[in-house]
């Protein structure tokens, strides 16, 4: 067999961390690609296009498959009067790494082994390596001198190094780590490598830059009797990349710490709110009970807007809630009229007040499978929109329908209407309609809520107006239950006469408006400002039911609770607190405390609530 004509050899190296293929000017030139682009990479099934059909799956192989032969022969061109014949070959320079040479072929003795002798043509393999887009260089002998450093490698260090020793060239690495590996490997013949080490490097000012990562490959290189007479380097710097990924590491870490702030301000928020808010609409029950008539009007102002602040601080613990992933949900087989019903109660007195007229077309028998007071809220927020944005004395529709497998529910109103550069925001947080110092219509969170609950049951909710002054129309669409609601009993009137209630609270106006309201109610009541004396109260009082506060100095509610069980205590136990989330209510079920609700409470609905509590001993 006689040796094959050569016409030219082109180098390559794959980044298969990056999936991509660099080449020099001569596969440039082959690829009838810009020097540049190939310089830059090509992805590696871009690269693969150029390949003939027939070659194709053995070239991939190639390039991805760790355990295939690493030298072949290769056509490139797709057909086979246009294909320019080569013979591959790669080498596995580091983990994620291949650089080769593509030897252009003539002749028919492609396929003789011998041809693609560069294994042991050294002086081939320094070509490849300076060719090579990947910085690679070699150091010989006991001082480890530099004998060849590639263009890629000299930009990379910023600095000519062939013919100096390591250290020479690199005072800073005397003793480091990088030393170490670089002479294990002269030494044992081991391969080493790293990935994004730091490895501080002096420039050519003088001054030392401890921010440099590399990720390297080091192996021996053996002379024609097989002893090590070398090291080859193959790395690249990745200083960049581990920067800004640690960027954005503390950028994460600090939005985890903000929201985390946010969260707990919010939490300690709405139980500061709450505390002054239960006395006040305790107070305010407490003068209707009494029949007050005198200032009716008054107080008829003051609940509306202590009502409209509760609100405020329960969208603001559930947009809380809701960005956690805290929220949950307890689902039961509700009709949607029940639903609609509950929230146009709710809304009333936005309604009465703006003198809007309330339309309700809600089919029977709609039955969804969804937490009762979630979906009273979803339809409630969504009233309470509509009466916002609709002028004094306009109508507001809601219509109920099957729709094959789904419930749809639609609240529209003959309002103000939403502009086409705001209706694809709506349901976003904070968005309100032109607001303004003079016009405010809350915090701009019922609808964000209204979507993130629909979504929670499953469902979808759009929004649709004709433009500004055309009114607007929300759909909720929800799965439709297979089985019927089932029919609640009304609860029982208060038991008047015959429950002995304990109010603990170190609040003392909130336990005393309570425990008045309660009593005009019918219920023995008594009260204590602390834990201890709770305690002391619930042995001597023998209440039925004792509603305690769960943050008092001294004995919090919990410690209270875990007393009083262990006592032996019968009473039914209710927290009555300011805090609501889901760890503080698991916190109240591990202390065996019965009932977890939320200040501010209405005390007539606590009385019904009571009321409905098994038979006491």
């Amino acid at each position: 067999m006689h040796e094959p004509h050569t016409t030219s050899l082109a180098s390559w190296s794959c980044d298969l961390e990056r999936g991509l293929i660099r080449g020099d000017a001569t596969l440039a030139g082959w690829l009838r690609l810009p020097p540049a682009q190939l310089t830059a990479g090509i992805a590696i099934e871009q690269f693969l296009e150029h390949v003939h059909p027939e070659d194709r799956t053995r070239a991939r192989a190639l390039v991805t498959d760790r355990d295939a032969e690493l030298e072949l022969e290769l056509r490139l061109g797709q057909t086979e009067g246009t294909s320019r014949r080569t013979f591959a070959r790669a080498s596995r320079i580091a983990e994620t790494h291949l650089a080769g040479a593509l030897l252009e072929l003539t002749g028919d003795e492609a396929r003789e082994p011998r041809l693609m002798n560069i294994r042991s043509d050294r002086q081939r393999s320094r070509s490849l390596y300076l060719e090579t887009p990947l910085p690679i260089c070699i150091l010989e002998g006991d001082e480890l001198r530099y004998t060849l450093a590639n263009p890629s490698y000299r930009r990379m260090v910023e600095r000519d190094v062939v013919g100096v020793p390591l250290l020479e060239a690199f005072p800073e690495l005397a003793g480091s780590r990088t030393e170490a590996r670089i002479r294990s490997v002269y030494r044992t013949g081991e391969p080493a490598s790293v990935v994004e080490e730091r490895t501080p490097l002096r420039s050519l000012d003088g001054t030392l830059d401890e921010d440099r990562f590399f990720t390297v490959n080091w192996e021996a290189i053996r002379g024609d009797t097989g002893q090590i007479i070398g090291v080859i380097s193959v790395g690249y710097e990745v200083s960049d990349q581990v920067r800004a990924r640690h960027m954005i590491e503390q950028a994460r870490t600090a939005a985890a710490a903000t929201y985390q702030a946010k969260d707990q301000f919010l939490a300690t928020l709405g139980h500061e709110l709450r505390n002054p808010l239960a006395p006040i609409l305790g107070a305010l029950q407490l003068m209707q009970l009494r029949g007050d008539e005198v200032n009716e009007r008054e107080r008829k102002v003051i609940q509306r807007q202590v009502e409209h602040l509760i609100r405020l601080v329960e969208d603001l613990l559930d947009i809380s809630r809701i960005t956690r992933g805290q929220l949950s949900i307890e689902r039961e087989h509700i009709d949607l009229a029940e639903i609609v019903s509950r929230a146009a109660e709710t809304s009333s007195p936005l309604l009465r007040q703006n003198r809007h007229q309330l339309v309700i077309d809600v089919a029977p028998g709609l039955v969804i499978d969804a937490d009762p007071a979630r979906m009273t809220q979803v339809v409630a927020n969504l009233l309470s929109n509509a009466a916002k944005y609709t002028p004094v004395g306009g109508r507001i529709t809601i219509t109920g329908a099957r729709d094959r497998s789904e419930v749809v529910l639609s609240v529209e109103d003959n309002g103000v209407g939403i502009s086409s550069s705001l209706i694809h925001r709506v349901f976003d947080v904070f968005v309100q309609a032109n607001p303004t110092p003079e016009r405010s219509h809350g915090l701009g969170l019922g609808l964000a809520i209204v979507q993130s609950f629909v979504v929670l049951h499953g469902g979808t909710v759009e929004v649709h107006s004709d433009g500004i002054g055309r009114g607007a129309r929300f759909t909720v669409r929800l799965p439709r239950a297979g089985e019927p609601a089932v029919v609640r009993a009304p609860r029982s009137t208060p038991r008047v006469g015959r429950e002995r209630v304990l109010v603990v609270d170190d609040h003392h106006e909130a336990a005393d408006v309570m425990a008045r309201a309660l009593q005009l109610l019918g219920y023995h009541v008594q009260t204590a400002y602390d834990g201890p004396s709770g305690l002391a109260a619930a042995r001597t009082f023998a209440p039925q039911v004792i509603l305690l506060d769960l943050a008092m100095p001294l004995m919090d509610g919990y410690e209270l609770a875990r007393q009083l069980k262990a006592d032996g205590h019968p009473a039914r136990l209710i927290a009555l607190t300011g805090r609501g989330s889901e760890a503080d209510r698991q916190r109240s079920r591990e202390a065996g405390i019965g009932d977890h609700l939320v200040k501010p409470i209405d005390p007539t609905w606590l009385a019904s609530y009571l009321s409905a509590l098994p038979a006491a001993p």
